[in-house]
Parts: C-alpha cells; structure tokens; sequence
C-alpha cells in the first residue's frame, strides 16, 4: 500500500489549497532519516548510493571543490552530444506502445538539450529500463547497468517517465533543495510518519543550484497533497502556485539540464508544460515523432566485454 502511494504521488498534476495552521517546516525528524538509510532510499523512486546519501545529508567534501553529488553526470561525446545508453531486457514485456512512449518521452528531453538516449551497444555504464514493480530511478550515472523501473502498469504517462529520467541525468526532487521553505511549507501534521524523510531538505554544502530559482512549475515538484494522510495540504506554496504538473519539461528543467551538461543549445520560450496535448496520448499529437520508435529489445543476456565505445559512434537517428 506504501509503494502505491509513492505512484500516485509521480501522476499528480491538479492539486486543491486548503487553508491549514502555520507550523515548523525545519522539523528534524533523526527516526525517520535512520530508516531512510537503513532502506538505501532517498524518496520512494529514487535510490542513492552510500556516498551520495553521505554528500546530501551530512555535507561531506574534500578540498576539491567539485567533489559532490554532482559528479554524477553522463560524459559528452567529442562532438558534444552527452551519450546515455539504455537497454530495455525482453523480460520487460512492453508493448509496442509502451516502448513508443519511453522513445517520446526521450526526445521531448533530447529536444531542448544536447542530452542523447542511445540504445546500448558495448558500452559499461547504461541505463536497464524494465518493468519493476515501481517508478524508480537511481540519480544520475552509477555505474553499470543501473536499473530504471517503470511499471508497465502504473508508470506509463509521459510526464512520469521523463521526471524518472531526469533522476537517471542527476536531479533530485524540487521540494528538496536547501532553500524551499522560502518558497513553501511542509505541513507535517498532514504527513503520515513514515513519510516524513520524503520531506528532508538537502544539505547547501554540496548542492549545485545550476544558476537557476525555486521553480513551482518543475516536472521534479510534489504535488499539494504529496503523501498526506488526512487528505490535506502537505506542501503549502507560499505564493498561491500549482505544483506537482507531470505534463512536460518547465523552463527551468531546461536550464538545469542544460547549465548541469553545459549544453550548447538556444533556449526555447516555449512552457513545454502548458499545453496537456503538447504531452497527452495522441498520437498525432506528439512533436517529437520523427526518430523511429523501439521496435527490438535486447537479449537479456550479458554481452561480452568489447574495447569499442558507444560514446565515439554517431548517435543521431535522424540525417
């Protein structure tokens, strides 16, 4: 019942204000973050490795000042494409139609940025699309075949797929970052308990603000009611704003892309969010249907070990 609240948590868009008493947003709850640790989780769809948990929570750092969770990027290739192979294994059992949205759901992201999804050919380090029980991801590049799951069930909106994605390229949720209760508050009499970590701001040591604000409209942003357990608020904005919408990339997602992967691509005016058809389910609808949808899996078997690289090929599908 727990993980079924963390899918419906990603598939908000619409959220209803009430008004609630005003309470601590800096709330230490020590309980909380021990399970959190003991699970190796940080939110319910994302997973962090030891080190990472280390740098957000408690600040960890060398004299390198680069040294952060923020080293986790994808690398570019020489012509400047930032290469992310994937892999999606027959056991995973989507159809046509699944795979077609995760192809979507891939190029509305390779739209806006120098950011290329690349189905995996010898390369160490990809990404294991598969059907797990959940929606979840690790942040940004961990090495090996790291998987990504999205239940062939619960996960396949285009808007819960790319905000999985953009965990794999390294973005934590947007109600996580040091300065949010500028921004909002975290009404903790509304969340039930075991919940309360979903809430835990990040440590400011480490953390890369990408030269960007708080941004309401982020596809990373929880809903109003995220994990409550009464039915009420959970996260107040204190300026009246929607959040939680799961329609597409806000220009502030474009820029934290970009400015994380240093991009060099012009920046859209466009809110890829606001329209729900830009991002809905009809076919004729997409704008992003040149490239040719997935219509193979790879064998589940482990491929032998090969000098050549993926990151050296030519990516582009379309000439």
């Amino acid at each position: 019942m727990a993980k079924l609240e963390c899918l419906f948590i990603l598939m908000l868009s619409h959220n209803v204000y009430l008004e609630l008493l005003s309470e601590d947003s800096k709330k230490v709850v020590v309980h909380a973050k021990d399970q959190l640790f003991d699970k190796g989780d940080f939110q319910c769809d994302l997973t962090l490795l030891p080190q990472q948990k280390k740098l957000m929570y408690f600040g960890a750092r060398s004299d390198n000042a680069d040294f952060s969770y923020d080293l986790y990027r994808w690398p570019k290739n020489k012509d400047g494409f930032v290469i992310v192979p994937y892999s999606i294994p027959k056991s995973s059992k989507y159809s046509f139609e699944h795979l077609r949205l995760i192809r979507a759901s891939m190029d509305a992201i390779e739209l806006v940025s120098c950011i290329r999804f690349k189905p995996r050919k010898f390369a160490k380090d990809y990404l294991q699309i598969f059907s797990g029980k959940y929606c979840k991801s690790h942040l940004g590049r961990t090495g090996g075949g790291q998987p990504l799951s999205l239940n062939w069930r619960m996960c396949f909106e285009k808007g819960i797929i790319m905000h999985e994605l953009l965990h794999a390229l390294g973005y934590i949720h947007m109600h996580n970052r040091p300065d949010r209760d500028k921004y909002v508050k975290i009404m903790w009499k509304n969340i039930a308990p075991q919940w309360f970590g979903e809430f835990d701001k990040v440590n400011p040591s480490n953390f890369n603000y990408l030269g960007t604000p708080y941004d309401y409209q982020s596809i990373m942003h929880y809903g109003t009611t995220a994990f409550t357990k009464n039915g009420k608020v959970t996260i107040l904005t204190k300026n009246g704003e929607h959040i939680g919408q799961r329609f597409g990339l806000s220009q502030g997602d474009i820029r934290r892309i970009n400015n994380k992967y240093k991009c060099n691509v012009g920046i859209s005016q466009i809110n890829y969010f606001a329209n729900p058809d830009f991002f809905g389910k009809s076919k004729e609808k997409y704008k992003f249907s040149r490239r040719k949808p997935i219509g193979i899996y790879e064998d589940d078997e482990d491929e032998d070990d090969d000098e050549e690289s993926d990151e050296d090929e030519d990516y582009l599908f379309d000439n």
